[in-house]
């Protein structure tokens, strides 16, 4: 790891020091993410506001977030590169509509993020899987497929960790238990993660 990157990390929990026993764990998160190069990808997932969170976590991986990404242009053509920025390749699974509901639908609403996992994921993929509690259906069934595709899971939940702590490779649960809280915990871990990735990637 770079060392502005470890700087960047170190800086995080000493300003928020009741997340500090996740040091080594963000450490880890963030060597597998940014180890993330195509053909291979992030994936997240999660329900309602982990929703949300799931594809504000793509978001900033897949352009800019607090440096600037210059793009290698291979042929110098301007008018087709000239405003593209570095991407990490993420996608927010659930996203599509059709998808979703053919899935909820035929099969039943808890497969419908296992059902991307299996038809996306491969050996080299990380699997970000958001849940409060721990105990989301639809993210333990992508957690479980994932694993057997090679994929490594990493898993954001509350103090407990629920179910999820015994499934994934990674667990990030930070000190809180009521919803709005650990979502609230939530936000500036992955902002952590996202800066620490773009940092070794483009630093």
């Amino acid at each position: 790891m770079k060392e502005t990157t470890h700087r960047l990390i170190e800086t995080f929990f000493k300003e928020h020091p009741e997340m500090s026993y996740l040091f080594d764990r963000a450490c880890l998160a963030v060597e597998k993410m940014a180890g993330v190069y195509l053909p291979n990808k992030i994936m997240t997932c999660g329900n309602g506001g982990s929703f949300s969170d799931s594809g504000h976590i793509v978001g900033e991986l897949m352009k800019s977030f607090l440096k600037k990404r210059p793009v290698a242009l291979s042929d110098g053509d301007e008018t087709v590169y000239g405003k593209l920025e570095g991407a990490v390749p993420a996608l927010c699974l659930g996203e599509s509509s059709p998808l979703a509901t053919a899935v909820l639908n035929d099969i039943g609403g808890e497969w419908i993020f296992a059902q991307q996992v299996y038809g996306l994921g491969c050996a080299g993929d990380v699997l970000i899987g958001l849940s409060t509690s721990g105990n989301s259906a639809g993210v333990l069934r992508a957690v479980r497929v994932a694993k057997r595709k090679g994929v490594f899971t990493v898993a954001m939940t509350g103090q407990s960790g629920g179910a999820l702590k015994e499934e994934c490779d990674l667990l990030l649960n930070v000190p809180a238990a009521e919803t709005y809280r650990v979502q609230e915990l939530h936000l500036p871990l992955y902002h952590l993660l996202c800066a620490a990735v773009e940092s070794e990637r483009w630093d």
